[in-house]
């Protein structure tokens, strides 16, 4: 039978496959270890935990991916650490942040390369779990996690000129960034991330004329 930390280590090999570029390996990875997780959530032993911070899990990273449309993605996976309580909301909106992860960078990766239609479906799926992922994590302790899926989406919806619908996402994470701004010590511990999104927020994006 799977256990939670059978499940745990699927998502760590999600994470690698993610940072070896084997976004399709990844991809069909993640969806087994959710297809797992939720086998589980009825669980008494995993049910009675309260909610802990993702964002201490989460990799300031320089190494960055820009989407097809040049914009900051940030790339990289979240792993399982063995001291993470083991909270079934943070546990969830890992696993779903993942699968996002794995869909968006396999779109990338295909850019150009297969049908339009496909490229688009993975678009559409990796939005679809990111706004799940979003919705599953609890409390207000995970604003770079917040931070991070508003953007993901943002650029996504840019991708799929949907511009009202990305218009939103970024309207929500400049509020959000003007929060950290204000709040002593967020700033200092999140530069990098908040250099990145703040340039995706000066992409323009002119509509085409009616």
């Amino acid at each position: 039978m799977m256990t939670l930390e059978s499940v745990k280590r699927l998502n760590n090999q999600v994470v690698s496959l993610l940072d070896c570029g084997l976004f399709h390996e990844a991809y069909q990875l993640s969806l087994t270890a959710m297809v797992h997780f939720q086998e589980m959530v009825s669980m008494p032993e995993i049910s009675n935990y309260t909610s802990s911070s993702i964002d201490e899990y989460m990799v300031a990273l320089g190494n960055s991916r820009g989407g097809a449309a040049g914009d900051f993605v940030y790339q990289h996976g979240i792993t399982f650490t063995s001291a993470m309580v083991e909270d079934p909301s943070t546990i969830t909106s890992i696993l779903i942040f993942n699968s996002a992860l794995s869909h968006q960078l396999l779109a990338s990766a295909m850019y150009y390369k297969e049908p339009a239609s496909l490229y688009q479906r993975l678009l559409e799926k990796a939005k679809m779990l990111y706004k799940l992922a979003y919705s599953e994590q609890r409390g207000d302790y995970n604003y770079i996690f917040k931070l991070t899926v508003l953007n993901n989406i943002g650029v996504i919806c840019r991708l799929l000129d949907e511009e009202e619908q990305a218009q939103e996402c970024f309207d929500h994470l400049v509020s959000l960034l003007m929060q950290g701004v204000v709040q002593s010590g967020v700033c200092d511990h999140t530069t990098t991330h908040f250099e990145q999104f703040w340039a995706n927020l000066t992409v323009k994006h002119v509509a085409p004329a009616a």
